[in-house]
């Protein structure tokens, strides 16, 4: 082996001290330091506080997307509008069954789950979260408590609809996002299949939609056939440069119908919201 001749010492010396006077430059300003909270296999997670209508709220970013605002002092708080839409179809179905009986395909901040759990104490409520980290993250800094009643599957939403059903639900709630849209083998007909072979007699599957920013109003319309249902779509105004987000509602019921949701006085009183109750799209 040739060995470096001595004109090139000096060299390769020089160099190493520039690398390593770069690299503690770097480290001293921050330059190497993560923007996440914690990097997983899927995610950069980041967890940030805010204040929404003048309260402190927690924030949750998966990579670029808000996906939660979490209160850690009252879990029954619903920030994003599709949220408060999911308090309102929960309020109808548990007029109809109780307990309830939920699943959630992505868990995200736990937002709604703990919203269930504090509204509907004897609910059996089921996440599917495909990342272990978010989960840590929504116990160690979103509020959701340790001792639980909501369960949580760390695996792929379509491994875990592909079993055979062991429970009926009577909400399965869609809010699973790789980046800004919805991971595309939870978007297809055999999906909604298996969605639909988990869902009891006159269950709702809702669906959490992003379709880019706008500047007028948010929803979409669309019915998978293999949900011979009407479709409930709620609008709501949204800021220029928003992103539009909306919410579907598919019943395993094929007479099903729901042309207006429930008025506050049939709500039980800890459901009752405190935003205008949307009418909704027959």
């Amino acid at each position: 082996m040739r060995r470096p001749s001595k004109s090139r010492l000096p060299l390769a010396i020089l160099a190493i001290a520039i690398l390593a006077g770069a690299s503690i430059l770097a480290a001293a300003q921050g330059w190497l330091k993560s923007s996440c909270t914690l990097e997983t296999n899927y995610f950069c997670i980041k967890v940030r506080d805010d204040t929404r209508n003048g309260q402190p709220v927690r924030v949750l970013i998966l990579d670029r997307l808000v996906h939660s605002y979490s209160s850690l002092e009252d879990p029954t708080r619903l920030v994003y509008g599709y949220e408060q839409v999911y308090a309102e179809a929960t309020a109808y179905q548990a007029m109809r069954s109780d307990p309830l009986r939920a699943l959630f395909i992505g868990g995200g901040g736990y937002t709604f789950p703990r919203y269930m759990e504090a509204i509907y104490p004897d609910s059996k409520l089921d996440v599917i979260e495909i990342d272990p980290g978010v989960t840590e993250v929504a116990y160690d800094l979103l509020g959701l408590r340790r001792d639980t009643r909501i369960t949580t599957y760390n695996e792929d939403a379509r491994m875990f609809l592909a079993k055979q059903p062991d429970t009926q639900y009577d909400l399965i709630m869609g809010d699973a996002f790789n980046d800004f849209s919805v991971p595309y083998h939870l978007t297809t007909q055999e999906f909604n299949e298996r969605t639909k072979a988990w869902l009891s007699d006159g269950g709702l599957y809702m669906v959490n939609l992003i379709d880019g920013p706008v500047t007028t109003s948010c929803g979409l319309t669309s019915t998978p056939s293999v949900v011979p249902s009407r479709t409930s779509t709620s609008y709501r105004p949204c800021a220029p440069g928003a992103t539009r987000r909306g919410l579907h509602s598919f019943s395993s019921r094929p007479t099903y119908r729901w042309i207006s949701p429930p008025s506050r006085r049939s709500m039980p009183a800890t459901a009752r919201p405190s935003w205008p109750i949307r009418s909704w799209i027959r």
